[in-house]
């Protein structure tokens, strides 16, 4: 929340974090999409369809719900709109009055 409040300190810039950076050497990946089908094949496994058509194959399957926030912690997600976002609110709080 620091980040939307002042630009001391540069935590808007430090506070994102790419994906990409939080998986090495190829252990797995990080897809967004919505889920519209989950299919159990075997003991072993299954398949999930996603929104933009793509099946993925699971062997272990970890569904990461999200979450939506509304308000100063509706942070876009992308680098350059969370950024521009941050600004703005930086931008509100320094023009607040008592």
């Amino acid at each position: 929340i620091r980040a939307a409040v002042t630009p001391e300190g540069a935590f808007d810039e430090q506070t994102i974090m790419p994906f990409d950076k939080l998986l090495v050497n190829g252990n797995g990946s990080i897809i967004h999409a919505e889920v519209t089908s989950i299919s159990e094949e075997s003991e072993k496994g299954g398949s999930v369809t996603l929104s933009n058509g793509d099946t993925i194959h699971w062997d272990a399957l970890v569904l990461a719900t999200g979450s939506t926030w509304e308000g100063p912690l509706d942070i876009p997600h992308s680098k350059t709109d969370a950024l521009e976002w941050f600004k703005g609110w930086q931008a509100k709080f320094a023009d607040a009055q008592d």
